[in-house]
């Protein structure tokens, strides 16, 4: 499926062309938030990448 995606939004500022990327401040409230996380969380899963360090010589 592919989307067209306007380059102006009136509201968001655009950041990135290629890919779109666009920052919308104060996009949804503090309840939406709190839905939005409630009804994510079951599906939440501990990332299985971690950063690689060095072993430390001392």
């Amino acid at each position: 499926m592919t989307a067209k995606l306007r380059k102006f939004y009136e509201t968001g500022n655009q950041v990135n062309d290629e890919p779109l990327v666009c920052i919308f401040e104060d996009f949804l409230n503090d309840s939406k938030v709190e839905h939005v996380l409630t009804v994510a969380e079951p599906k939440l899963n501990q990332a299985l990448a971690r950063a690689w360090l060095p072993a430390c010589s001392i």
